[in-house]
């Protein structure tokens, strides 16, 4: 019994945890190093600089998430059924919608994607895998049929949680092709937490990637020419809801400026 005791003190990845103002040093139910009305000062400035809007039309695809996750009424969250068991794999979603861009499809255009970690499981180690491709919904689902765990995706852009690039989805080789390892400096998903916002950016005609944590640039990659985004295609959010983050809700957004 010693050796399950941790297992069975374990809450459920879903309890309703306390109100918690992440990444300002300050905690509502532990000691804020300014006091507590300047911790909410700083939550608001923050949530200024993120450029999210309520979720009212991006939303996950219903018919192609993987088999470990449950799609949620407001279409826009997905939940691991069980943080603390459920391995890598099977939590694929992507979105149902185009990224946000700031251009017409005949240009060269900025593409931007957000979502929101609505519940962890802190236990784990490891953090989520994210980023995005121009295969639409349908076609992530035709390429993984046997319960949408990661698959080799043709046009897929992923970040690991190191930061590290994996080109046509997680399970490609990273060595694959030039510059499908590079690391995106000061990206690190082990970090992100409940209440975090984590975007991505496609800019320079294709040529970069720019990741955002909580309204603020957390680091740059410039792509090697043979794995540049298509930026004239439409781009679509893909996630593996795993390790820390639990629950999962994308977000209605514009392009950074």
């Amino acid at each position: 019994t010693g050796a399950l005791r941790p297992l069975l003190l374990q809450p459920p990845y879903n309890t309703p945890r306390p109100a918690r103002l992440t990444g300002l040093g300050c905690d509502l139910f532990g000691q804020a190093s300014a006091g507590l009305a300047a911790c909410m000062l700083a939550s608001l400035a923050r949530q200024k600089l993120s450029r999210r809007r309520p979720a009212l039309l991006a939303k996950w695809s219903e018919d192609s998430i993987g088999h470990a996750l449950d799609y949620l009424d407001d279409g826009a969250t997905v939940r691991r059924r069980n943080a603390y068991t459920t391995p890598e794999g099977f939590c694929v979603a992507v979105a149902a919608e185009p990224m946000a861009t700031d251009g017409g499809a005949s240009e060269p255009r900025d593409h931007y994607g957000e979502i929101k970690i609505e519940n962890d499981a802190p236990s784990w180690a490891s953090g989520l895998d994210f980023g995005f491709t121009t295969l639409t919904p349908e076609e992530v689902g035709q390429a993984n049929e046997r319960g949408l765990a990661w698959a080799d995706f043709q046009s897929t852009w992923v970040l690991r949680d190191n930061g590290q690039l994996r080109f046509q989805g997680r399970a490609y080789p990273a060595s694959a092709l030039p510059g499908a390892g590079t690391l995106m400096q000061g990206w690190d998903a082990t970090k992100f937490e409940l209440g975090d916002t984590i975007g991505l950016q496609v800019t320079a005609g294709g040529r970069a990637i720019v990741g955002w944590v909580n309204g603020e640039r957390a680091g740059r990659m410039e792509l090697d020419e043979k794995v540049q985004v298509p930026t004239e295609r439409n781009l679509y959010l893909i996630a593996d809801i795993v390790s820390k983050a639990a629950e999962v809700k994308i977000l209605d957004v514009s392009v950074p400026k």
